[in-house]
């Protein structure tokens, strides 16, 4: 029974040691040591792909986003030598991500310039992380910050500075299909997973606008 216990020990502290984030040598098993690596200046926002190995980073001081593979053969870490740099608008705020089940391989990340007004669709390739094909812009107006997709890919949310409102844009017809009040200083924008309710951080008023 005693040699029993050891080995189910060591097995256990093997899974431990070679899955997911590195032990930090303090003897704390609650203390990890996170993995990090270089994208360009001043990064603000980034999102990853649920099921897929995508990341996308937004740098905001270089005008571009870098897309990134975020697990490594074997080791699952970020990495860095197959990150891409890809050109956007003017002072890049925000980024989503979305699958469309009909291209499995490839995703669109959408990213909100706020530098500019505009949005930036990138199609990226899922399994190489490279851009699958020409990006295009899309005009907001005004100071476009946070962002996120419908689960469908139907609507993409935008919430802009200046006017204090939520941008409805369509993909489909690919215009804007709406805009709607919310707080002052909106910002970070999310979507419940039915698609019925946008949910808006007003960064300038202390609220949350539903």
């Amino acid at each position: 029974m005693k040699r029993f216990w050891t080995v189910s020990l060591l097995v256990s502290l093997l899974a431990v040691a070679t899955a997911g984030p590195v032990l930090a040598n303090t003897g704390d098993p609650n203390a990890y040591v996170p993995s990090k690596f270089a994208v360009g200046a001043a990064p603000k926002g980034i999102a990853v792909g649920g099921t897929s190995n995508l990341g996308v980073a937004v740098n905001s001081g270089a005008n571009s986003v870098t897309l990134f593979n975020t697990c490594a053969p074997k080791s699952c870490q970020p990495d860095p030598n197959s990150a891409v740099t890809v050109p956007v608008g003017k002072q890049p705020s925000d980024v989503a991500i979305w699958f469309d089940p009909k291209q499995g391989d490839v995703a669109r990340a959408y990213v909100t310039n706020s530098g500019d007004g505009t949005m930036t669709i990138i199609p990226v390739s899922v399994y190489s992380v490279q851009v699958a094909s020409s990006p295009t812009s899309f005009k907001v107006g005004g100071e476009p910050t946070g962002v996120a997709v419908s689960a469908d890919g139907r609507w993409v949310y935008i919430s802009e500075k200046t006017s204090n409102s939520l941008i409805v844009y369509d993909t489909v017809g690919q215009r804007i299909d709406a805009t709607v009040p919310v707080g002052a200083g909106p910002w970070g924008v999310a979507v419940s997973a039915d698609g019925a309710t946008a949910y808006v951080a007003n960064n300038g008023a202390g609220t949350v606008s539903v």
